[in-house]
């Protein structure tokens, strides 16, 4: 398989003009940009369309989503819709990437969003560990369920898949359910190495209850770059 980027193509978006200097400036020419936009201001519809245009007509998406099943297994739309699962359910989930997944080629980059302070610069992966192409969905997974609000900060991880040893399950971005979060799923088995850790917004608002300074509090929201090292 060939690797997916879809900023081959340049992505025209719409930026602010009243962001600061150290965010991107339209046209968005890589993974990284794209990820520090979204750090920075949380959502931009032109950047999202631009990865989802690029995955629906590039080709080589398709020939990724060739090596899948043509049915999903059950278990794995149910980690997609009912995470979290039970450790019995887990194990099931990693059986199943690891018997219809691919191997990722390396070189390929796609992005997570979490908590990732308290992590040590080398982290071994337990579980299966969920990845997307586009920086938007992850900032929305990094806010989920109140995470983001209940942490104080988010990490948008970029991430950059060197000499892949474990496989990936790639997700039909046709599902009616959860398609539309581009979702690459790895096997249990991976490791995370931190490379770069750069704060993009101090004032990135995230809501919950109770409200927090007004609907907004002041913590950090690092857009890091991080490269996986599977072994």
């Amino acid at each position: 398989m060939n690797i997916i980027n879809p900023f081959h193509t340049d992505c025209t978006a719409r930026i602010h003009d009243s962001y600061p200097d150290h965010v991107p400036r339209s046209p968005i020419t890589s993974q990284l940009d794209a990820a520090q936009v979204l750090a920075f201001a949380g959502a931009n519809g032109d950047i999202a369309w631009h990865i989802e245009n690029e995955l629906e007509n590039g080709g080589e998406y398709a020939n990724w989503r060739a090596n899948m099943p043509p049915v999903t297994p059950q278990i794995l739309l149910d980690y997609q819709q009912l995470y979290p699962l039970s450790p019995v359910q887990m194990a099931q989930v990693n059986n199943e990437v690891n018997t219809h997944g691919m191997m990722i080629p390396h070189g390929q980059i796609l992005f997570h969003g979490g908590q990732w302070k308290g992590n040590n610069a080398v982290t071994k992966l337990s579980d299966p560990f969920a990845t997307t192409f586009c920086p938007q969905v992850a900032m929305r997974e990094a806010e989920h369920s109140g995470k983001a609000y209940k942490q104080g900060y988010i990490d948008l991880m970029v991430i950059t898949v060197i000499d892949p040893q474990v496989k990936a399950f790639v997700f039909d971005m046709d599902e009616p359910e959860k398609g539309n979060e581009l979702e690459v799923l790895f096997a249990a088995g991976a490791t995370i190495t931190v490379t770069n850790r750069t704060a993009m917004n101090f004032k990135y608002p995230v809501y919950g209850n109770p409200e927090k300074d007004d609907r907004s509090f002041n913590r950090q929201l690092g857009c890091a770059a991080y490269e996986v090292i599977w072994s």
